[in-house]
């Protein structure tokens, strides 16, 4: 396997039991004809729970073969500022040719034969080669504000990204789906918008397509997180069971399939993949962890989430002198200032507004000159509820400050993910393996040596190959997906 090419396929956070329900539905069989032509793991993550089982610190722990505990990275952002060696830069070293597209909380990776595309929540880091920027920039601006009526892009943004799909691979199926949603979304008033998301993915597909297909890199990853997002969305609507907070009926039949359509979307997309399999690729799929019914707070209604219209203003009225802002996940953003003093200055005062007499904010010191900051209201606030900063005691209406984001959190992190090797030989490993494995077995795959002093955690996978088994003997996550 070592001369083949490796497409490492991120899917964050599909669930091992929902795959075998809708695969032995008839629903998925483009991941039943991936399952059944692999060696199909379930992997457990470096982390058992929250706060350190986050999408963000799994992926990094897979892709540098380091446990939490070593490479201490735990916000979002983090991973672009650390050195840590990845499965890239390993991969480069040894004079191979890698592509990472949107892999989560990831180095960027230089060189001429090299393609990086940096995740939609931390893409500081410039794309490579050059013209992907454009590419990067929208991507980005689009996830992170989609909820925001106040930040959409514009007509003139929109037809640069159009051109620059049309110079980069868009195939004309995508652009008549994409075509064919926007005549939904305006026969329905918009309430099929929520399908959007899926559309990115097929996006990406054709771009990460085009430039693979262009530099042929011998390692290549490609992340989406469509699924993820409806699983933690939607998973109340899918199975209301174990919810106190039932959703009404309307929205019951709005968004009751909405998983299982990101999961059919998904399924679509292994269908592309195989035509890059056909030219020569190996193809690996991998989840890092996956979900189950979140039921933290149903007693108060369930966890809400308020996004601040526009960061940069807020601020300012907070009378903070900032240096740059980073829009993260939801509700959190990460500020930078110029010194620690400054930083410090702003810790103090965040922490002393509040609504209603409530602090507002969770104000983590992530170094000496940055703050990661998030609204920590889960309930439901009135619009026109009193912020008050005690140190100047002055004050705002909470609504001009932030609004709701159209959803109730539904689903949480579970430990178990997929790590599905397309070998061409079947074979089911019930005892499960550590997520830590996986950058060691991809070393040995390509055949790059990995001796025990580099301090890598895991063990390669690959001398369990051997065994042949009956694919319907499947490994079953141990959580609840129902």
């Amino acid at each position: 396997m070592s001369n083949k090419p490796i497409i490492l396929i991120e899917f964050n956070e599909l669930c091992p039991p929902l795959l075998e329900r809708w695969i032995s539905a008839g629903e998925l069989p483009n991941f039943a004809r991936f399952r059944d032509s692999s060696q199909v793991f379930t992997t457990e993550s470096d982390e058992p729970a929250a706060p350190n089982l986050e999408p963000w610190i799994q992926w990094y722990s897979l892709h540098t073969g380091l446990p939490f505990k070593e490479h201490k990275i735990f916000h979002l952002t983090d991973g672009p500022r650390a050195t840590h060696d990845d499965v890239w830069h390993m991969l480069a070293r040894e004079g191979l040719a890698v592509c990472n597209f949107s892999s989560m909380n990831a180095r960027r990776i230089n060189g001429e034969r090299n393609i990086y595309l940096g995740d939609p929540w931390c893409n500081g880091e410039p794309a490579n080669p050059a013209p992907l920027n454009s590419f990067q920039n929208y991507v980005a601006a689009n996830v992170r504000e989609y909820s925001n009526a106040q930040r959409k892009v514009g007509l003139k943004e929109h037809a640069a990204f159009v051109w620059f799909l049309v110079r980069n691979g868009l195939r004309l199926s995508t652009g008549t789906r994409v075509l064919r949603q926007l005549a939904h979304e305006f026969a329905d008033g918009g309430s099929s918008s929520w399908k959007r998301a899926s559309l990115l993915d097929l996006l990406m597909f054709d771009v990460f397509t085009d430039y693979y297909r262009r530099y042929r890199p011998d390692f290549a990853t490609f992340f989406c997180n469509s699924t993820a997002h409806f699983q933690h969305s939607y998973w109340r609507h899918m199975n209301p069971a174990p919810f106190a907070n039932k959703p009404s009926d309307e929205e019951r039949r709005k968004y009751e399939n909405a998983i299982l359509h990101g999961y059919k979307a998904m399924d679509n997309l292994l269908e592309d993949f195989f035509a890059l399999e056909r030219e020569g690729a190996t193809l690996i799929l991998a989840t890092a962890l996956s979900q189950q019914p979140f039921l933290k707070w149903e007693a108060i209604g369930g966890q809400r989430f308020y996004r601040p219209h526009d960061v940069e203003a807020m601020l300012r009225q907070f009378e903070i002198d900032f240096a740059q802002i980073e829009p993260v996940m939801t509700h959190q953003f990460m500020v930078r200032f110029a010194n620690a003093e400054l930083a410090a200055n702003a810790q103090r005062r965040m922490l002393t507004i509040a609504v209603d007499g409530v602090p507002i904010f969770q104000v983590d010191r992530k170094n000496a000159d940055a703050l990661m900051v998030g609204n920590v209201c889960r309930t439901l606030v009135d619009p026109d509820s009193v912020v008050r900063m005690a140190e100047s005691n002055r004050t705002w209406r909470y609504g001009d400050l932030f609004y709701l984001i159209d959803a109730t959190k539904s689903g949480a992190h579970h430990p178990d993910g997929v790590l599905w090797i397309k070998s061409g030989t079947p074979a089911v490993h019930r005892q499960k393996v550590s997520i830590l494995d996986v950058l060691p077995t991809i070393l040995d795959m390509v055949g790059v040596p990995h001796a025990p002093e580099s301090k890598l955690d895991g063990i390669s996978l690959l001398s369990q190959f051997g065994r042949t088994a009956d694919p319907s003997e499947l490994p079953v996550a141990a959580h609840a997906a129902e």
